[in-house]
């Protein structure tokens, strides 16, 4: 896991909060992979 599920939960809430059409990840494979993965329904 990328984030503690708390942080990860909170970071989703922010974006979805946010209304960003477009997110940008560099934290590197395969981290970046997975949590935009996790995030692709937010």
């Amino acid at each position: 896991m990328v984030f503690p599920r708390d942080q990860r939960q909170a970071l989703f809430e922010r974006i979805r909060e946010s209304g960003a059409k477009i997110v940008t990840v560099a934290m590197g494979s395969p981290r970046q992979e997975i949590l935009m993965r996790d995030c692709r329904n937010v």
